[in-house]
C-alpha cells in the first residue's frame, strides 16, 4: 500500500545544500572505498524517490500505476523495481515532472541541444546547477587543471561570465561562439592562451584543420579534452599532430552533467558514482560485461527534475578488469554513439553512422561532413572541402561504396554545414523516414 503520510525528509548532506562541505567533499571522493560510496549513493536514491513522489505528479502517477511504495526503495538494489522512462515521457510530462515546492522564478531552465531529436526542456535549482558544474570542474582537475588556470570552451557548454563560480574566482573559463568563422576561433585561442581547452569533437576537428593551415600553435594547453559527442578514434591522430597528444574524452549529457571521463591510461571512461548511476540494458535486462546495451542513467544531482532510469540513447559496454590508473570506479566503452545513428539499408541491413564517419574522418581533404538518407537506397555525403584540389575525396567515396553494397552514394560539395546553437554538426539526417511519416 502506498504510504500517503510520507512527510518531507531532509536532503542528504553529501549531495545536499550548497556549501563548504560539498565543495570540499568532491575532490576527496576518488579516495572513498566502494563500500562507503555505495552507502552514500543508496541514501541519495532513497531521498530522491521520496522527494519525486512527494513533489512531482509525473513520478507519483508512475509509482501509483505500478503499485510501488516509495518507502520500499532502500537503495540501488531496488532500482530495477522502478519504471524505465524515455525522453518522450519527460517531454510529454512537461512541468508535471518538475518539483512543485520550487517557485517558477527560482527555477533555472535549460534544454538539450536537439541535435538528434526535439529539445527536452530541463529545470534546476541554483544548488543543483552549481553541483553539476563543480563535478565537471573536478573531472578537469583530475587532468591537471587548477582553478587559477585559464580555460577555453569551444563549441561546448562553459560557465557564463556572471556565473557564481566565475564571480568567486573558482573558474576562469572563456567561451568561444562556435557560429563565428573558424579563423576567429584561433584568434580567440591565441588571445586567451588557455591552460585547458575543452571542445566538442566536431569543433576540435575544424580547429585542427585551421591550425595546420596557419602553422604551429604558439601556445599548447596543459589539458586537452573533448565531450558532448561521440569521440571518433581518428580524431586522436589529428589532435596529436596539432597539439602533440590526443585529447582525453569526457562523456556527458545535459540531462546528467559529466557522467564519465577518460584517464591517462586511455582504457575506457570512468563513471562518476557520486554523480550518476548507469545501467546498460537490452530488452530491459542488464547486459553482460563486454556486451553492448542502451545507456540508462539515474542522476544524483538534479532535485527539481529528477532523472531516474532514463534512456539516454547511447550504446555502450562495460570494461572488465582493473584500470592501470588505480581508480576503482567502473569503466565504460562508448563504441557506437547514439542508437538512432544507425542507417537502415535495403534488405533489412543496418550500418552505424560512426562506421561511415570513421572512413570520412580520416580524410585530410574533408573539413566537415554529414550523411543524408534521401531514399531507401540513396545516401548522400555532404562535405565541406579543406582545399580546392580535394585529392582524397574519390578514395573516400570508393571506401564508402564498399561499406554500402546495394546503395547509391551521391556526393554534394557544400559551404559551411548548419550547426546547432552549441556548434554541433548533425552527422545523420533521415529525410526519407521524415517524408514517409
Amino acid at each position: 500500500m502506498m504510504n500517503s503520510r510520507m512527510g518531507k525528509t531532509r536532503e542528504p548532506v553529501w549531495s545536499g545544500h550548497w556549501g563548504l562541505t560539498y565543495m570540499l567533499g568532491v575532490p576527496f571522493r576518488t579516495r572513498m572505498t566502494e563500500q562507503r560510496m555505495n552507502g552514500m549513493r543508496d541514501r541519495r536514491l532513497r531521498w530522491l524517490v521520496r522527494h519525486a513522489w512527494r513533489t512531482m505528479p509525473f513520478y507519483r502517477e508512475l509509482l501509483q500505476r505500478d503499485g510501488l511504495d516509495p518507502g520500499s526503495i532502500g537503495g540501488f538494489g531496488d532500482l530495477q523495481r522502478l519504471p524505465l522512462i524515455s525522453r518522450d515521457d519527460l517531454r510529454n510530462a512537461g512541468e508535471s515532472a518538475w518539483a512543485e515546492d520550487l517557485s517558477a522564478k527560482r527555477r533555472i531552465l535549460a534544454s538539450t541541444s536537439g541535435s538528434s531529436d526535439k529539445p527536452l526542456p530541463l529545470a534546476y535549482r541554483l544548488n543543483d546547477r552549481l553541483r553539476k558544474h563543480l563535478i565537471g570542474l573536478h573531472c578537469m582537475s583530475m587532468y591537471g587543471w587548477r582553478p587559477w588556470h585559464r580555460g577555453m570552451a569551444l563549441g561546448s557548454e562553459a560557465l557564463p561570465v556572471n556565473h557564481p563560480l566565475a564571480r568567486f574566482g573558482i573558474s576562469r573559463w572563456a567561451w568561444v561562439d562556435p557560429s563565428q568563422p573558424v579563423k576567429e576561433w584561433l584568434t580567440a585561442y591565441n588571445s586567451v592562451r588557455p591552460h585547458a581547452l575543452h571542445c566538442y569533437p566536431s569543433a576540435l576537428r575544424e580547429f585542427c584543420f585551421e591550425a595546420r593551415k596557419q602553422g604551429p600553435l604558439r601556445w599548447l594547453p596543459k589539458v586537452l579534452s573533448v565531450g558532448g559527442e561521440f569521440y571518433p578514434e581518428e580524431l586522436g591522430a589529428l589532435a596529436a599532430e596539432v597539439f602533440g597528444r590526443p585529447p582525453l574524452g569526457m562523456y556527458g549529457a545535459v540531462e546528467g552533467g559529466r557522467l564519465a571521463f577518460e584517464c591517462e591510461a586511455h582504457d575506457g571512461l570512468h563513471v562518476r558514482p557520486d554523480a550518476v548511476h548507469i545501467e546498460l540494458l537490452k530488452n530491459g535486462q542488464e547486459v553482460a560485461p563486454g556486451e553492448s546495451g542502451s545507456v540508462f542513467i539515474t542522476s544524483l544531482i538534479n532535485t527539481v527534475m529528477p532523472i531516474i532510469r532514463y534512456e539516454l540513447g547511447d550504446l555502450a559496454a562495460w570494461k572488465q578488469g582493473a584500470c592501470d590508473c588505480g581508480l576503482w570506479w567502473p569503466r565504460l566503452t562508448i563504441f557506437q554513439g547514439r542508437k538512432g545513428d544507425v542507417i537502415p539499408l535495403p534488405g533489412g541491413r543496418r550500418v552505424p553512422v560512426t562506421r561511415l564517419a570513421s572512413i570520412v574522418g580520416k580524410s585530410t581533404s574533408v573539413r566537415q561532413f554529414q550523411f543524408v538518407r534521401r531514399a531507401e537506397n540513396i545516401l548522400v555525403l555532404r562535405y565541406e572541402p579543406d582545399n580546392e584540389k580535394e585529392p582524397g575525396v574519390p578514395e573516400v567515396c570508393e571506401k564508402l561504396q564498399q561499406a554500402l553494397p546495394g546503395v547509391s552514394l551521391e556526393v554534394e560539395r557544400t559551404g559551411q554545414l548548419p550547426r546547432t546553437r552549441s556548434g554541433k554538426v548533425t552527422r545523420y539526417i533521415d529525410e526519407f523516414e521524415k517524408s514517409a511519416s
